[in-house]
């Protein structure tokens, strides 16, 4: 279930931004052994986050999920900066405040597990994504990378905040 609503919020969210061939291409089974990895922790440790945080919707199924650890490092000096490494929603299940309790419990996480400091790389042209962490008080630092995909690549820009009160 988490496989379909990561396929789904990536169809949707990323339309015109990745090709619609790689996006329509994303198959549920193959993202499914992914999730079944990821939770079994067969996955290689750079792959396997140290939380996993789960929304269901009305009907007890998976609806969004959010995935924290360490910052995956840019460079050796990244440093120990705990990092949100996906918030994904069902497209059904947008404008309900779901992102917004995952992105919480996820800053809590972190904390939680020691980090006083953490970062998130969002798509450049995703706007949505943008005012949604900056709402919520993340700011963009002015890193940026671009992550290859199968035929294009995408433009990334990382957000930065403090955890904690």
């Amino acid at each position: 279930m988490l496989a379909r609503v990561h396929v789904a919020a990536w169809q949707a969210a990323y339309r015109g931004v990745m090709t619609d061939a790689f996006l329509d291409g994303l198959d549920v089974e193959q993202w499914a052994d992914r999730w079944r990895q990821t939770l079994s922790g067969t996955r290689a440790p750079s792959h396997t986050p140290e939380v996993v945080l789960v929304v269901e919707g009305d009907v007890g199924l998976p609806v969004g999920f959010a995935m924290t650890g360490p910052e995956r490092p840019l460079s050796p000096q990244s440093g120990s900066r705990g990092e949100l490494w996906a918030i994904n929603v069902a497209p059904e299940a947008w404008g309900r405040g779901l992102g917004r309790l995952l992105l919480t419990a996820g800053e809590r996480a972190l904390a939680d597990t020691g980090h006083r400091e953490a970062v998130l790389w969002v798509v450049a042209a995703n706007a949505r994504a943008h005012r949604f962490y900056e709402r919520a008080g993340w700011q963009a630092d002015g890193v940026e990378k671009r992550e290859a995909f199968p035929g294009f690549e995408v433009h990334e820009v990382r957000y930065v905040t403090r955890l904690g009160s």
